[in-house]
């Protein structure tokens, strides 16, 4: 008697997920229309990505009717297989240079709405740069980095002496400098 309720519960439960993943396609197919689909060759490639993962998915519920223990593994990977994270908004820079003559340089920020400023006597200068854009890094697997949308590595911040840039330095550049106390990065120059 208990073999066959639980041959019972096993085909109920077929049967709800074989309805789900139909509605699932459905449900995708009805917004692909609405949505008027895009040509995907003219897509970014983490777009491409996105809609190829979507295909293995959808073809790993129809493959699900007939073979439950395959699509679940398709599926189950290739929902954990592309993840993308999100950059973080606002960086507070703290740049000290090193120069017998600070009064000379200035920093601009090119980007958006030109600023400018100027340091301290000790050539120092703290200010906040906003994403150059908001940018998210597409992995595959967790491991293999598919497209970086960060920014970092656009030149953001232009060293002046005298009105002329003299240095041009990224996000991911500034990183790298050697950090003097207090928590300002050290940029070298002359």
């Amino acid at each position: 008697m208990k073999k066959k309720t639980s041959t019972n519960d096993a085909a109920v439960c077929r049967w709800i997920a074989r309805l789900v993943g139909t509605l699932l396609l459905i449900l995708t197919v009805y917004i692909a229309i609405g949505q008027r689909m895009p040509n995907l060759f003219t897509q970014p490639a983490g777009v491409q990505v996105g809609f190829l993962a979507l295909a293995f998915i959808l073809i790993g519920i129809l493959a699900g009717w007939r073979w439950e223990l395959a699509s679940l593994l398709a599926i189950s990977i290739l929902l954990s297989g592309c993840i993308y994270s999100l950059r973080p908004g606002p960086h507070i820079v703290r740049l000290r240079l090193d120069t017998k003559t600070p009064e000379l340089y200035r920093i601009r920020l090119p980007s958006g709405e030109p600023r400018e400023f100027s340091l301290d006597a000790q050539g120092r200068v703290s200010f906040t740069l906003s994403p150059v854009r908001q940018g998210r890094d597409w992995y595959w697997f967790g491991i293999g980095r598919l497209r970086d949308g960060s920014g970092w590595g656009d030149p953001v911040i232009h060293v002046l002496r005298e009105g002329r840039v003299v240095r041009k330095l990224s996000l991911s550049e500034i990183n790298k400098l050697p950090v003097a106390a207090p928590a300002d990065s050290l940029l070298k120059l002359e």
